[in-house]
C-alpha cells in the first residue's frame, strides 16, 4: 500500500506537472517531476515554446502518509518571441500553487500561517514538525509579518509586530540580528511586555 500512489496523490494537480518518479525513505518522500512543454511570458502574456535551458527547483509540499514530501521539479527557462516585449528570457511559472522564489507550495504556506498565528513561533515549529512539515520558528514569525512592513529600527519593528500578533512572541527568542537580542534577558523581557501593554492601551484609547 505504501507505494501504490499516483501523480494526483503526490503532485499539486493545478499546475500540469508530469511525474518522473518517486521514492520513499526514512526521511520522507522524494518526488521528481518536470514542467510543461510551453509557458506564457509573465510580462506580455505571449506563449512560448522556445526553451532556453532547464533547471531544478526544490520545494516542500504537504505530507503523505505521515511523511515529509520534497518536490524536485525540472523546470525551464523560455525565450519570449514577442519583439515588443522587454523580457527576453523568463522562468517557468507555476501559478498561485507555487509563488516565484518560494521554497514551499502555497498549501503548505497556508497551513504554516494558520498554525503560526494561533500558536506562536516555537509551539508552531513543534506542531508542524509532528505533522511532517518541519519549519523553523524564525521562518514562521518572518512569514507572519506583513510584506509591506518597513524595518527602520529593531525596537519599532518589534513593537509593531507585538501589536499586530502578540501571541506569536510568547515563549520564543527574538529574531537574530535584533538590537534587543543582545541585551540582558530580563531587560529584554521587560521591554517586550512594556511594548505589549503600550499597544493594548493605544487600541483601547
Amino acid at each position: 500500500m505504501s507505494n501504490e500512489l499516483s501523480a494526483h496523490d503526490l503532485l499539486p494537480p493545478e499546475i500540469g506537472l508530469t511525474l518522473l518518479g518517486f521514492e520513499k525513505s526514512e526521511q520522507g518522500w522524494l518526488v521528481r517531476a518536470e514542467g510543461r512543454t510551453r509557458s506564457e511570458c509573465p510580462s506580455c502574456g505571449a506563449e512560448s515554446t522556445a526553451r532556453h535551458s532547464r533547471y531544478w527547483r526544490h520545494l516542500q509540499d504537504l505530507p503523505v502518509q505521515g511523511k515529509e514530501v520534497a518536490l524536485r521539479l525540472r523546470l525551464s527557462r523560455w525565450r519570449c518571441r514577442n519583439a515588443e516585449c522587454e523580457q527576453a528570457i523568463f522562468r517557468e511559472r507555476l501559478g498561485e500553487v507555487v509563488l516565484p522564489w518560494a521554497r514551499r507550495t502555497s498549501r503548505v504556506e497556508e497551513v504554516l500561517l494558520l498554525v503560526g498565528h494561533r500558536t506562536g513561533g516555537r509551539a508552531a515549529e513543534f506542531l508542524l514538525k509532528r505533522l511532517a512539515m518541519a519549519v523553523s520558528d524564525d521562518t514562521i514569525l518572518r512569514r507572519l509579518r506583513p510584506p509591506h512592513e518597513e524595518r527602520d529600527g529593531a525596537e519599532t519593528n518589534l513593537a509593531q509586530f507585538l501589536c499586530r500578533s502578540p501571541t506569536t512572541a510568547v515563549g520564543r527568542r527574538l529574531p537574530r540580528g535584533s538590537a534587543l537580542a543582545d541585551r540582558n534577558p530580563r531587560a529584554r523581557l521587560s521591554r517586550m511586555l512594556f511594548e505589549l501593554r503600550s499597544c493594548k492601551q493605544t487600541k483601547v484609547a
